[in-house]
């Protein structure tokens, strides 16, 4: 409620005389930076959107699921996991297929759009000379985002993603058509151009993309890709078009990293199962971004399975529709990492240094999401009957929103479901957005020594 209080405020203009009431209830002054707090706004936004759409789902229009799966089903659609109890295109409607296209769209386009406004991170504003970190010369965006832009940021958002969605329904139509009819074929179209751009994985086939004409395949694998760049990255790269500016080190980060990681997928699962090259690099590309499954990732022998669950835990890129830790989080790791082997001061990309900040942040947001999956994957283990690696997979997917199923979330009793929506959950709103909700920001004034800790 008080999120809402403070949008209002923010996009609204009050009456200065109203200002003092509004800021004694709220605690702190309207308006000013600190007040921002866009993390909060979007778990409010997802949790209502989960409680409206679980009972859509369960209204006798939709298909009438029982509470439970509907519960599951629409926490796995408004964080665009994909991960599914009951096979959702049997059992709903038309009517409860529209609904969780649009539980999907809440999903993918809320994260984008508050996670531009969010992303100057928690601290940001807290270092000692109160200008924070020059994160713009980080992995991440350090344009300030206030509030009272969010309309028009919302409104960017939505049309690139209903443009993006309206071509990509156009392109499949034909190919749906001719197995579905018109309308089959259209709405089937539609709802995989949603998913797809929404990397949510849900699909209105049986088994997910297996079977599918190879043509399909690609339209799908080019919209959860993009979908997956974020978008920061596609809007450096149309400035970059027209001529405005070069790449931001970002962007440039997160492209070299999803080429990087697509030729390692790529390879890794041809040299380690029999699948002709294309399938092959849309499973290598899929685990990031939307979790459509071509083969069957439940059957992989352990290197791909391996594989896949260190792609899924990276994700894509940051403000993307995607999950995971981020690809500019694996970069800043690997710079890091390879600075350090170079005795070096710290990790450098194209003449420029990443702050220590910057590196501190992506460090404790990775150990957060492995610690999360490691918790996760032991409590689903205390009931679960599958092997230790079935349920890493399924709780890597869950925490990275990716989607495949090893077929442990349709075994699940209670405990292990429960335990997937809040995997599915936080991975949506990230570590270091659940840190940004319970510390806040707030600035550490203490004057303390310091002393260096020997590793080894």
């Amino acid at each position: 409620m008080t999120c809402f209080v403070e949008g209002a405020a923010a996009l609204t203009k009050i009456d200065p005389d109203m200002r003092p009431p509004l800021e004694r209830w709220l605690g702190r002054p309207i308006g000013t930076r600190a007040s921002y707090r866009p993390p909060l706004m979007l778990a409010m936004l997802y949790l209502a959107a989960i409680g409206v759409g679980a009972m859509l789902l369960m209204t006798p229009f939709a298909g009438g699921m029982p509470w439970w799966d509907a519960l599951f089903t629409a926490v796995s659609a408004v964080t665009v996991t994909g991960l599914s109890t009951v096979p959702v295109h049997a059992i709903l409607t038309p009517w409860g297929m529209a609904v969780l296209a649009v539980l999907m769209q809440i999903g993918g386009l809320g994260l984008m759009t508050f996670a531009v406004l969010a992303f100057r991170g928690p601290a940001a504003s807290s270092s000692e000379d109160g200008k924070g970190d020059d994160v713009a010369e980080t992995a991440f965006d350090s344009s300030e985002r206030p509030i009272y832009r969010l309309p028009r940021i919302a409104f960017r958002v939505l049309i690139f993603a209903a443009t993006a969605q309206a071509i990509g329904t156009a392109i499949l139509a034909p190919a749906l058509i001719s197995d579905h009819g018109l309308w089959g074929g259209l709405g089937r179209a539609a709802f995989l151009a949603i998913s797809a751009f929404c990397n949510s994985g849900f699909t209105p086939f049986a088994n997910s993309m297996q079977g599918q004409e190879a043509a399909v395949l690609a339209i799908v694998a080019v919209l959860f890709v993009v979908g997956g760049l974020g978008y920061l990255v596609l809007g450096d790269l149309w400035r970059l078009m027209r001529g405005d500016h070069g790449l931001s080190l970002h962007s440039r980060l997160v492209l070299i990293g999803t080429g990087a990681l697509a030729v390692t997928g790529w390879a890794g699962i041809m040299l380690s199962e029999p699948l002709t090259p294309f399938l092959a690099l849309f499973q290598a590309l899929t685990p990031r971004t939307a979790g459509f499954d071509a083969v069957g990732a439940g059957d992989y022998g352990p290197v791909a399975h391996g594989l896949t669950i260190v792609l899924m835990f990276i994700g894509a890129g940051a403000t993307s529709t995607a999950g995971g830790i981020k690809v500019a989080t694996m970069m800043v790791l690997v710079l890091a990492l390879w600075a350090k082997l170079r005795n070096r001061s710290g990790p450098r990309m194209g003449g420029v240094k990443l702050t220590p900040g910057a590196v501190r942040r992506v460090f404790a947001l990775a150990l957060a999401a492995v610690t999360i999956i490691a918790v996760g994957t032991g409590l689903m283990m205390l009931t679960a009957s599958r092997p230790v690696a079935a349920v890493l997979f399924e709780a890597a997917s869950a925490f990275g929103t990716a989607g495949l199923s090893t077929g442990v979330t349709e075994e699940a009793d209670g405990l292990g479901r429960a335990v997937l929506m809040l995997l599915m959950f936080l991975g949506r709103i990230g570590p270091m957005t659940l840190a940004w909700l319970i510390v806040a920001r707030a600035v550490d004034n203490l004057k303390e020594g310091e002393e260096d800790v020997p590793t080894s």
